[in-house]
């Protein structure tokens, strides 16, 4: 079930949703399987590049996908570049990235499924290579939706988890704190 909602959330990413050409994973586990599958769905080529190149490699042949070390990657190019690790998570690995400007440079959309906190430096690496950008709270808050329908066979009114996640992570709604 955790995994078809992880589908669901990235499925319903308009901003990536609509994108054909090539995307890169940076991961290999549970969030960067959600991605993949989506977006192979989506009938987009894709590359997974991980630390880890066995897990890179199995989640490759799992969808027919391309595997490359993450080691002097260059992402020019790709249409949408995928973090689907912890990097950039609320802690010890605030300030780590698996990608900095100079490999960014070219590519298209620069997607960072953490969501705490909302400015990853994989997200102001991405700007600085002048890429668009997209942030996890997108992702969380389509999850949310999904849990709720699947568990109460409602959908939620709009907005109520987006309020919901921003005022767990002390965010901004419309200009207000809550």
């Amino acid at each position: 079930e955790d995994l078809r909602i992880e589908r669901a959330a990235v499925a319903r990413e308009d901003r990536v949703r609509g994108v054909p050409g090539p995307r890169v994973f940076g991961g290999a586990g549970g969030a960067a399987n959600a991605a993949l599958w989506s977006f192979k769905q989506a009938g987009a080529k894709a590359i997974v590049f991980a630390r880890d190149v066995a897990k890179a490699s199995a989640l490759a042949e799992r969808f027919g996908a391309q595997q490359s070390p993450l080691e002097k990657a260059s992402f020019k190019g790709f249409d949408v570049v995928v973090n689907a690790t912890p990097l950039g998570t609320v802690g010890q690995l605030s300030d780590e990235t698996p990608a900095v400007a100079s490999q960014l440079r070219g590519a298209g959309l620069v997607y960072d499924l953490v969501y705490n906190p909302t400015d990853t430096r994989f997200l102001r690496e991405g700007r600085e290579a002048g890429c668009r950008t997209l942030g996890g709270l997108a992702m969380l808050v389509a999850q949310a939706a999904e849990q709720f329908k699947l568990w109460t066979a409602a959908t939620p009114m709009d907005g109520v988890m987006e309020e919901a996640a921003s005022r767990e992570l002390g965010l901004m709604v419309n200009g207000r704190n809550i």
